[in-house]
C-alpha cells in the first residue's frame, strides 16, 4: 500500500511519518494546490488560509490512501484524518463535514480525548455527526524516548522551555515568575527556546511588541541565570530536554502540547495548564497542573481585557509556587517537617519524588 500525504510539518510527521520495517506500506509526499497555496500565503502573510484544510488529488499520484492532517480531501480515493481541533465547517460551497462523514472518508482519528468530547458535543444531534463520530477513535501522537544526559552535581535547578508563539505558551508569565522566585532562589536557571512569534494561527492574537520588548528586558536583567535560543534544531532541543531538570508549557492556548511529550521521554516532570488536552498527559505523579479559568472547550477565559490581565496574574503567581514547590529540601527543614502533622507535608512533591519512566501519554 502506497500512503500519501502533503504535510511536512514536524507535529505532522508524528503520526504519518513512522518506522513501516518489515511491512508492505510507502510513505510518500505529495502536494497538492491547497497545501502550496496555503504555504506561500503564511509565508508573505503569517496567516493561514482555510485551503489548507481541503486537499485534492496530486496529479498523476499513485497513493492507495491518503493521509491528512485537520483537513478533508475533495480526492475520490480513500483517505483518514488526524485532527488536533474543530476544522470542518463550511469553506466557501464546501461543506467539509459532509466530506467527512462521505463513504471515502474512512477514519477520523482524534489527537486526545478532548478532541473527541469535542466533537460529540458538536455533531452529535446531526446526520452527518453521528456518522462522523461513529468513525472516531483516540490516537494519541507516538513519542521515542529521549536518554538522560550526564547531570553535574553543581546544586542547580536548570528548568527548560522550548515554544514558538511564546507569549501564547505562558511564555512571558514564566519569564515574570522565574524573575521573582530567583531573587530568593538563585540555584534556579531557566533555559528558553524561542522566536517570540505574535503571529495570529491559531487565534486572534493580543501581544505585540511591547511585549517582546518586556520579555528581553526580564532576558538582560537575568544574564547569567536565563539563556535564549531563537531557534534550535530538533535534535539540539531533545538534548535540552535530556540534561534539564523540570520541563514548563503554561499554555494559554494549546491544542496539544508536543513539548511536553518530549519533555516526558526525557523523564522530566512538566508544568502545564489545565486547559483543553494538556491535563490528560500530565498526571499528579509527573508535574503540576496549574487551575486556571476555563470558558467553552476548556479554553482559559481571556474573553475581555480585565480576564486576560487576571489570568496572567493568577499564572504568574501559580508558577512562583511551583517553582519554590520543586526545590530540594535542605536538612534543617527536613528535621523541622517530622515535627509536623503528617497532613502538613502529604502532598509536598520534590525533584527526586518523580518517578523516571516512560511518558505517561
Amino acid at each position: 500500500m502506497i500512503v500519501s500525504t502533503p504535510h511536512r510539518a514536524h507535529a505532522q510527521e508524528r503520526f504519518i511519518f513512522v518506522d513501516h520495517s518489515g511491512t508492505d506500506v510507502e510513505v510518500i509526499r505529495e502536494r497538492d494546490l491547497g497545501s502550496v497555496w496555503n504555504g506561500l500565503l503564511y509565508r508573505s502573510t503569517g496567516r493561514m488560509s482555510n485551503l489548507y484544510t481541503i486537499h485534492s488529488r496530486p496529479p498523476l499520484s499513485r497513493a492507495d490512501l491518503f493521509h491528512l492532517y485537520n483537513a478533508c480531501s475533495v480526492s475520490r480515493r480513500p483517505w483518514v484524518v488526524t485532527v488536533e481541533n474543530w476544522p470542518f465547517g463550511r469553506f466557501g460551497p464546501i461543506d467539509r463535514a459532509a466530506l467527512v462523514a462521505g463513504g471515502h472518508c474512512k477514519q477520523v482519528l482524534a489527537m486526545s480525548e478532548w478532541v473527541l468530547g469535542v466533537y460529540r458535543e458538536a455533531f452529535g444531534s446531526t446526520e452527518h455527526g453521528r456518522r462522523i463520530v461513529e468513525k472516531m477513535t483516540v490516537l494519541r501522537p507516538p513519542q521515542a524516548l529521549v536518554p538522560r544526559q550526564p547531570r553535574e552535581d553543581d546544586g542547580l535547578i536548570r528548568m527548560c522551555f522550548v515554544g514558538t508563539s511564546f507569549f501564547r505558551k505562558g511564555g512571558l508569565e514564566l519569564l515574570r515568575a522565574f524573575e521573582a522566585a530567583h531573587r530568593r532562589h538563585p540555584e534556579l536557571r531557566l533555559e528558553l527556546v524561542t522566536s517570540f512569534a505574535t503571529d495570529s494561527y491559531p487565534e486572534e492574537t493580543s501581544y505585540g511588541e511591547g511585549d517582546i520588548v518586556d520579555a528581553l528586558a526580564v532576558i538582560a536583567r537575568n544574564p547569567e541565570t536565563i539563556v535564549l535560543h531563537r531557534s534550535l534544531p530538533n535534535p539540539a532541543v531533545l538534548d535540552l530536554f535530556a540534561r534539564s531538570d523540570v520541563g514548563f508549557l503554561p499554555s494559554l492556548f494549546d491544542t496539544y502540547g508536543f513539548s511536553v511529550l518530549e519533555m516526558q521521554a526525557a523523564s522530566l516532570p512538566v508544568v502545564v495548564t489545565n486547559q483543553r488536552a494538556l491535563p490528560e498527559m500530565v498526571a499528579s505523579d509527573r508535574g503540576w497542573v496549574i487551575e486556571l479559568p476555563l470558558g467553552e472547550n476548556r479554553t482559559v477565559d481571556r474573553s475581555t481585557a480585565a480576564a486576560r490581565d487576571r489570568v496572567s496574574r493568577e499564572l504568574v503567581d501559580a508558577l512562583v509556587a511551583v517553582m519554590e514547590d520543586i526545590l530540594p529540601v535542605d536538612a534543617a527543614v527536613e528535621e523541622a517537617e517530622d515535627t509536623l502533622p503528617a497532613a502538613v507535608t502529604a502532598d509536598a512533591r520534590r525533584i527526586d519524588d518523580f518517578p523516571s519512566a516512560a511518558p505517561a501519554a
